[in-house]
Protein backbone atom coordinates (compact mmCIF):
# COMPACT_ATOMS: atom_id res chain seq x y z
CA UNK A 1 0.00 0.00 0.00
CA UNK A 2 3.03 2.42 0.98
CA UNK A 3 5.03 1.78 -2.28
CA UNK A 4 2.01 2.23 -4.27
CA UNK A 5 1.16 5.37 -2.52
CA UNK A 6 4.42 6.45 -3.10
CA UNK A 7 4.51 5.33 -6.60
CA UNK A 8 1.43 8.05 -7.00
CA UNK A 9 2.93 10.71 -5.37
CA UNK A 10 6.62 10.39 -7.94
CA UNK A 11 3.67 10.60 -10.89
CA UNK A 12 2.26 13.97 -9.90
CA UNK A 13 5.92 15.18 -8.96
CA UNK A 14 7.16 14.44 -12.59
CA UNK A 15 3.58 15.55 -14.16
CA UNK A 16 4.06 19.31 -12.24
CA UNK A 17 7.92 19.05 -13.98
CA UNK A 18 6.92 18.37 -16.77
CA UNK A 19 4.12 21.13 -17.01
CA UNK A 20 6.86 23.63 -15.18
CA UNK A 21 9.41 22.61 -18.09
CA UNK A 22 7.06 23.39 -20.80
CA UNK A 23 5.86 26.88 -19.31
CA UNK A 24 9.44 27.82 -18.69
CA UNK A 25 10.26 27.12 -22.33
CA UNK A 26 6.87 28.78 -23.57
CA UNK A 27 7.90 31.46 -21.99
CA UNK A 28 11.45 32.31 -22.88
CA UNK A 29 11.19 32.05 -26.45
CA UNK A 30 7.40 33.87 -26.68
CA UNK A 31 5.49 34.16 -30.25
CA UNK A 32 3.21 36.98 -30.43
CA UNK A 33 0.65 34.73 -32.74
CA UNK A 34 1.07 31.48 -30.53
CA UNK A 35 -2.25 29.73 -29.95
CA UNK A 36 -3.86 31.68 -32.04
CA UNK A 37 -7.47 31.70 -31.43
CA UNK A 38 -10.92 33.33 -32.67
CA UNK A 39 -13.78 34.48 -30.52
CA UNK A 40 -15.15 31.83 -30.09
CA UNK A 41 -12.05 29.09 -28.99
CA UNK A 42 -11.84 28.33 -32.95
CA UNK A 43 -8.65 28.30 -34.66
CA UNK A 44 -8.03 30.63 -36.94
CA UNK A 45 -6.07 30.11 -40.13
CA UNK A 46 -2.48 32.40 -40.90
CA UNK A 47 -3.47 31.31 -44.38
CA UNK A 48 -5.73 34.63 -44.85
CA UNK A 49 -3.73 37.39 -43.09
CA UNK A 50 -1.43 39.77 -45.60
CA UNK A 51 2.53 39.39 -44.99
CA UNK A 52 4.32 42.50 -43.87
CA UNK A 53 6.66 44.19 -46.58
CA UNK A 54 7.92 47.74 -46.77
CA UNK A 55 8.71 49.15 -50.19
CA UNK A 56 9.73 52.71 -50.31
CA UNK A 57 10.53 55.55 -48.08
CA UNK A 58 7.01 56.64 -47.18
CA UNK A 59 6.72 54.85 -44.08
CA UNK A 60 9.37 54.89 -40.77
CA UNK A 61 9.52 51.33 -39.68
CA UNK A 62 10.35 51.42 -35.86
CA UNK A 63 11.68 48.28 -34.36
CA UNK A 64 11.69 46.37 -30.68
CA UNK A 65 9.04 48.71 -29.72
CA UNK A 66 6.61 47.69 -26.15
CA UNK A 67 3.88 48.53 -24.80
CA UNK A 68 2.93 51.17 -22.15
CA UNK A 69 0.89 50.68 -19.24
CA UNK A 70 -1.47 53.18 -19.26
CA UNK A 71 -5.26 53.43 -18.07
CA UNK A 72 -6.13 54.54 -21.36
CA UNK A 73 -4.82 51.79 -23.46
CA UNK A 74 -7.90 49.60 -25.53
CA UNK A 75 -7.72 47.18 -28.22
CA UNK A 76 -7.17 49.92 -30.72
CA UNK A 77 -5.35 53.01 -29.49
CA UNK A 78 -2.80 52.68 -27.05
CA UNK A 79 0.44 54.17 -25.70
CA UNK A 80 3.88 52.50 -26.82
CA UNK A 81 7.71 53.22 -25.91
CA UNK A 82 9.99 53.33 -29.15
CA UNK A 83 13.90 54.12 -29.96
CA UNK A 84 12.66 57.63 -30.86
CA UNK A 85 10.51 57.97 -27.51
CA UNK A 86 7.30 57.31 -26.50
CA UNK A 87 3.72 58.18 -28.31
CA UNK A 88 -0.17 57.34 -28.44
CA UNK A 89 -0.99 55.51 -31.63
CA UNK A 90 -4.38 54.64 -33.01
CA UNK A 91 -4.57 51.31 -35.89
CA UNK A 92 -5.60 52.09 -39.21
CA UNK A 93 -8.94 50.60 -39.97
CA UNK A 94 -9.62 48.84 -36.88
CA UNK A 95 -12.40 50.19 -34.18
CA UNK A 96 -13.04 48.01 -31.66
CA UNK A 97 -16.08 48.66 -29.61
CA UNK A 98 -16.29 50.79 -26.16
CA UNK A 99 -15.35 48.84 -23.11
CA UNK A 100 -17.99 50.14 -20.70
CA UNK A 101 -21.20 53.22 -20.69
CA UNK A 102 -19.61 55.98 -19.38
CA UNK A 103 -21.07 59.40 -18.94
CA UNK A 104 -19.32 62.56 -19.01
CA UNK A 105 -19.71 66.42 -17.66
CA UNK A 106 -22.80 68.21 -19.00
CA UNK A 107 -25.29 65.16 -19.22
CA UNK A 108 -22.87 63.45 -21.71
CA UNK A 109 -22.49 59.73 -22.10
CA UNK A 110 -21.37 57.24 -24.74
CA UNK A 111 -23.99 55.63 -25.99
CA UNK A 112 -24.56 56.83 -29.15
CA UNK A 113 -21.20 54.83 -29.78
CA UNK A 114 -22.03 51.98 -28.19
CA UNK A 115 -25.50 51.92 -29.74
CA UNK A 116 -24.11 52.36 -33.49
CA UNK A 117 -21.14 49.87 -32.44
CA UNK A 118 -23.58 47.29 -31.86
CA UNK A 119 -25.75 47.82 -34.71
CA UNK A 120 -22.67 47.04 -36.91
CA UNK A 121 -22.26 43.84 -35.18
CA UNK A 122 -26.13 42.87 -36.30
CA UNK A 123 -28.03 44.48 -33.18
CA UNK A 124 -26.11 43.68 -30.21
CA UNK A 125 -27.10 45.56 -27.02
CA UNK A 126 -25.12 48.06 -25.10
CA UNK A 127 -24.08 45.29 -22.46
CA UNK A 128 -23.02 43.10 -25.16
CA UNK A 129 -21.09 45.65 -26.89
CA UNK A 130 -19.31 46.60 -24.18
CA UNK A 131 -18.22 43.19 -23.32
CA UNK A 132 -16.85 42.66 -27.06
CA UNK A 133 -14.85 45.99 -26.63
CA UNK A 134 -13.57 44.30 -23.42
CA UNK A 135 -12.57 40.76 -25.24
CA UNK A 136 -10.91 43.46 -28.16
CA UNK A 137 -8.69 45.01 -25.55
CA UNK A 138 -7.83 41.66 -24.14
CA UNK A 139 -6.78 40.10 -27.31
CA UNK A 140 -4.41 43.06 -28.02
CA UNK A 141 -2.79 42.76 -24.60
CA UNK A 142 -2.03 39.40 -25.09
CA UNK A 143 -0.62 39.85 -28.29
CA UNK A 144 1.71 43.10 -27.48
CA UNK A 145 1.70 43.19 -23.65
CA UNK A 146 5.54 42.25 -22.10
CA UNK A 147 6.98 42.06 -25.86
CA UNK A 148 8.69 43.69 -28.76
CA UNK A 149 7.00 44.43 -31.64
CA UNK A 150 7.30 46.55 -34.83
CA UNK A 151 5.52 50.30 -35.95
CA UNK A 152 5.23 51.31 -39.34
CA UNK A 153 4.15 54.79 -39.45
CA UNK A 154 3.32 57.79 -41.59
CA UNK A 155 2.84 60.02 -37.78
CA UNK A 156 -0.46 61.29 -39.65
CA UNK A 157 -3.05 62.69 -36.57
CA UNK A 158 -6.14 60.46 -35.98
CA UNK A 159 -7.51 63.95 -36.18
CA UNK A 160 -7.24 67.52 -37.26
CA UNK A 161 -7.78 68.80 -33.81
CA UNK A 162 -4.67 71.11 -32.31
CA UNK A 163 -5.18 69.11 -29.25
CA UNK A 164 -5.02 65.65 -30.48
CA UNK A 165 -1.61 63.89 -30.15
CA UNK A 166 -2.42 59.89 -31.48
CA UNK A 167 -0.94 58.94 -34.26
CA UNK A 168 -2.04 56.52 -37.25
CA UNK A 169 -0.36 53.34 -37.11
CA UNK A 170 0.16 49.60 -38.43
CA UNK A 171 1.39 47.01 -35.68
CA UNK A 172 3.18 44.14 -36.44
CA UNK A 173 3.70 40.80 -35.22
CA UNK A 174 5.47 38.17 -36.24
CA UNK A 175 4.91 33.99 -36.38
CA UNK A 176 6.86 31.50 -37.45
CA UNK A 177 9.58 33.94 -38.89
CA UNK A 178 6.98 36.00 -40.60
CA UNK A 179 5.23 39.42 -40.03
CA UNK A 180 1.41 40.05 -40.05
CA UNK A 181 -0.56 43.42 -39.19
CA UNK A 182 -2.46 43.20 -35.69
CA UNK A 183 -5.68 45.10 -37.54
CA UNK A 184 -6.16 42.37 -39.86
CA UNK A 185 -5.66 39.37 -37.45
CA UNK A 186 -8.75 41.18 -35.36
CA UNK A 187 -10.97 41.74 -38.10
CA UNK A 188 -10.52 38.27 -38.83
CA UNK A 189 -11.42 37.38 -35.48
CA UNK A 190 -14.54 39.18 -35.52
CA UNK A 191 -13.07 41.76 -32.78
CA UNK A 192 -13.31 45.08 -34.42
CA UNK A 193 -15.65 47.34 -36.84
CA UNK A 194 -14.26 48.62 -40.16
CA UNK A 195 -15.21 52.31 -39.53
CA UNK A 196 -12.23 54.52 -38.64
CA UNK A 197 -9.31 55.80 -40.90
CA UNK A 198 -7.13 53.62 -43.39
CA UNK A 199 -4.08 53.94 -45.26
CA UNK A 200 -2.19 52.57 -48.10
CA UNK A 201 -0.16 49.39 -46.63
CA UNK A 202 3.67 49.90 -46.56
CA UNK A 203 4.19 47.29 -49.34
CA UNK A 204 1.88 49.69 -51.71
CA UNK A 205 -1.54 48.26 -52.02
CA UNK A 206 -4.06 50.91 -52.01
CA UNK A 207 -5.97 51.58 -49.08
CA UNK A 208 -9.42 50.69 -51.56
CA UNK A 209 -7.60 47.31 -52.71
CA UNK A 210 -6.77 46.78 -48.30
CA UNK A 211 -10.58 47.40 -47.49
CA UNK A 212 -11.52 45.33 -50.32
CA UNK A 213 -9.40 42.52 -48.50
CA UNK A 214 -10.90 43.46 -45.24
CA UNK A 215 -14.39 43.05 -46.18
CA UNK A 216 -13.89 40.17 -47.11
CA UNK A 217 -12.54 38.53 -44.25
CA UNK A 218 -14.98 40.50 -42.41
CA UNK A 219 -17.88 38.54 -43.63
CA UNK A 220 -15.75 35.30 -43.38
CA UNK A 221 -16.03 35.94 -39.98
CA UNK A 222 -19.57 36.40 -40.26
CA UNK A 223 -19.72 32.57 -41.30
CA UNK A 224 -17.76 31.17 -38.49
CA UNK A 225 -19.58 33.02 -36.49
CA UNK A 226 -16.51 34.44 -34.39
CA UNK A 227 -15.87 37.54 -31.84
CA UNK A 228 -19.42 39.89 -32.10
CA UNK A 229 -20.62 37.49 -34.84
CA UNK A 230 -21.21 34.49 -32.89
CA UNK A 231 -22.34 36.43 -29.75
CA UNK A 232 -26.59 36.69 -31.16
Amino acid sequence: MAKKKKQSTLMVVLTLVVALVAWYIKNKNPDLLDNLTGGNSAPVSMDGLSEVKVVGNDYEVLENCTLVDHRHNDGDSFHVKHPKGKDEIRLYYADTAESAYKTYGRGENNGDRLDKQGQYFGGLNRKQTAELGKLGKKRTMSLIKGKKFKIITKWEPVTNRQSETRKHAFIVLEKDGKEYYLHELLVQEGLVRLSTRGGNLPDGTSWKKQKDRLKAMENDAKKREVGAWGMK
